[in-house]
């Protein structure tokens, strides 16, 4: 069909009310002599789910394609608009399902008229995708299965939505929903065929109170829910990821690539676009060092690439500088089966992010550090990153009080960090408050070569995790009582 007379008062086509729509197929518009600002298409905003396409010459469109996503014409002047393919219902491969506790990640599954279990992989529909099996008591009313999180696109009106189900029981499922007025509407049921059939629905979606779910009344297997916003086919079984943000329900694996050593020098370069994970070969001399990553241009990953680096031998250093920055300026010395992770920043060079090189063979010996009075008050500051024991230097006045531990925010210890105070003296008293919090809230007072282990937490306040001030002078007496056996059996009771 071709409509093309070189002007009309109004606009070739034009399209008003609530009740009206058309469809136009492989239609050739063209205004040769129309004003370049005036459309040569106008859909009113009372109208919806148009559909066209074709061929479009001059002027453009008005309309809410939104509303009209069915309309497929474009022209220098304007464009038509698809639907991102992505799925909005987080975990629609049902993976991760919690049968003690009753949890299935991405959805509301806490009614209990329901018995839900996961069939085996052989009766898979799509691709890594599991079947879900629900058998329905008969009680309680309609089994509602929605996703747990609110969904809404402001940017689209319509949603299409609906998932895979097999069921034997006529009625079994529908897909309901909120309306644009406000009002629920559902899809047609499953036929209760014993086959898999699609249930699902498109429609303008109410964005005041969105509201998806599968009303269940009967035994039913469920596969590859999909919601997309935008009226286009429904796509089951393709969960795709968006680069503006994602959340994986599966196993993500990364490549895993070899890093090989530079033929000289301490600048390495590790195969871009090969993986995330990468295994150091050393070629047999582990004894080497690494100052810079990935120095030129054409070999620098994207800021935010995050990578680790796999050592099988020990000797390795990785340099703090400012090509790699290293946590507390601390270089990585490898051990065996050891990693660094690395994330990449601006300009080619790293920041750390996390590091293994615990050697878990032989006797481990922690750093020992002094930690004097202030010149006045209660609060003290032990030197940060210089160990984890420290030694109470009292200076002859043993009648201390400990009221905060490292208050300035830079001298504040990680959360989780555990430390210990050894005192040599009696008399200094750690005082429970909410600076520190202190077990059973009592103080805790030096005996002769006592001690008291702390927890960083939030804040710049700690957590006791034990203490040792039993005072080992004189005579101790402690209480006797008298244990029986049990009457039969091993289980005793004292």
């Amino acid at each position: 069909m071709s409509i093309e007379p070189p002007d009309t008062d109004i606009s070739h086509v034009y399209v008003t009310g609530s009740k009206t729509n058309i469809k136009l197929h492989d239609v050739r518009l063209e205004a040769t002599g129309k004003s370049l600002d005036r459309p040569i298409v106008i859909i009113d905003d009372s109208s919806y789910g148009n559909v066209m396409n074709g061929i479009l010459g001059h002027t453009h469109v008005q309309a809410d394609l939104n509303r009209n996503p069915g309309i497929d014409l474009m022209s220098q002047k304007s464009v038509s608009l698809d639907p991102a393919p992505v799925n909005q219902f987080w975990n629609g491969a049902f993976k991760g399902w919690d049968s003690v506790n009753r949890i299935l990640p991405g959805w509301n599954v806490g009614q209990t008229n329901t018995d839900i279990t996961i069939l085996d992989s052989s009766e898979a529909l799509f691709p890594d995708h599991n079947v879900m099996s629900l058998d329905y008591k008969n009680w309680g009313g309609a089994f509602k299965l929605q996703s747990d999180k609110t969904l809404l696109t402001p940017g689209h009106d319509f949603a299409t939505f609906g998932v895979y189900a097999r069921s034997s029981v006529q009625g079994s499922i529908t897909a309901v929903m909120r309306y644009t007025s406000g009002s629920i509407i559902s899809s047609a049921s499953h036929s209760g065929s014993g086959k898999w059939e699609f249930i699902g629905m498109s429609a303008l979606y109410d964005k005041d109170s969105p509201y998806f779910y599968f009303s269940i009344v009967g035994d039913v297997d469920l596969t590859a829910p999909t919601l997309t916003f935008g009226q286009s086919p429904a796509t089951p079984g393709a969960s795709l990821m968006s680069s503006s943000g994602a959340r994986m329900s599966g196993t993500l694996t990364t490549g895993v690539a070899p890093c090989t050593p530079p033929s000289s020098g301490y600048y390495w370069t590790c195969p871009k676009n090969e993986g995330n994970i990468f295994l150091m070969d050393m070629q047999g001399d582990p004894d080497k060092r690494i100052i810079r990553l990935n120095q030129p241009t054409a070999d620098r990953f994207d800021r935010g690439t995050v990578i680790t680096l796999m050592f099988t031998e020990a000797g390795t250093r990785v340099e703090h500088s400012g090509y790699i920055e290293l946590k507390s300026g601390a270089d990585f010395v490898s051990v065996p089966f050891s990693s660094i992770t690395l994330m990449a920043d601006t300009g080619g060079t790293w920041k750390e992010v996390s590091r293994n090189n615990y050697d878990a063979s032989g006797t481990h010996t922690g750093s020992v550090a002094i930690c004097f009075p202030p010149t006045s008050g209660y609060y003290w500051t032990c030197p940060k990153n210089e160990g984890n024991i420290f030694f109470l230097d009292m200076q002859g006045g043993t009648d201390q009080t400990i009221i905060r531990l490292n208050q300035p925010t830079a001298d504040r210890f990680d959360y989780g960090t555990v430390i210990t105070m050894m005192f040599t003296d009696a008399g200094t008293r750690v005082r429970h408050s909410g600076y520190i919090k202190l077990k059973n809230s009592a103080d805790f007072v030096s005996v002769p070569f006592s001690s008291i282990t702390l927890m960083a937490d939030t804040g710049g306040t700690w957590k006791e995790v034990s203490r040792n001030n039993y005072d080992a002078s004189g005579t101790h007496t402690g209480s006797v009582a008298i244990c029986f056996p049990p009457t039969s059996g091993y289980y005793w009771t004292c």
